[in-house]
């Protein structure tokens, strides 16, 4: 019973996890571009899996999820293939006016940390629990 629940449990996570990943709190890049009329002068935040694309003298373009925007604007520290959090103005010419800038240096080295985790949690998940005709067990031999 008690296998079941944590079954339930992991799932229910998971679905959650799905969940947040197809509907963030914020409109996404390409939601803003196909929308831009009414974003026009708005404030607009960019953060889900943004990365810098290509530096420029006069801003830099980010990409999210296969859309690009440029962003007028000092590019500070921000190297391409960085993943950062952009606040900034929708402009009438589909550019963003660069309000303030967050650069995660070493997100990808979190990411790698975070999968390493997870792998050895299922893991220690499988080597003391085990799928029978009955459905998951403890497994009680060492």
């Amino acid at each position: 019973m008690a296998i079941r629940r944590i079954v339930l449990g992991l799932g229910g996570l998971l679905a959650l996890c799905w969940y947040a990943y197809g509907n963030p709190p914020v409109p996404s890049l390409a939601d803003i571009i196909s929308r831009a009329d009414s974003f026009v002068n708005q404030p607009v935040e960019l953060y889900v899996e943004t990365t810098v694309e290509r530096l420029q003298p006069d801003g830099f373009w980010l990409r999210q999820r296969g859309a690009r925007i440029f962003v007028r604007g000092d590019a500070g520290k921000a190297a391409p293939g960085d993943y950062v959090t952009v606040t900034g103005v929708l402009l009438p010419d589909t550019t963003v006016a660069l309000q303030a800038m967050y650069v995660g240096k070493g997100r990808r080295i979190k990411m790698a940390v975070s999968a390493v985790a997870v792998v050895l949690a299922f893991a220690v998940f499988l080597r003391g629990i085990r799928w029978t005709r009955h459905g998951w067990e403890l497994k009680t031999d060492a």
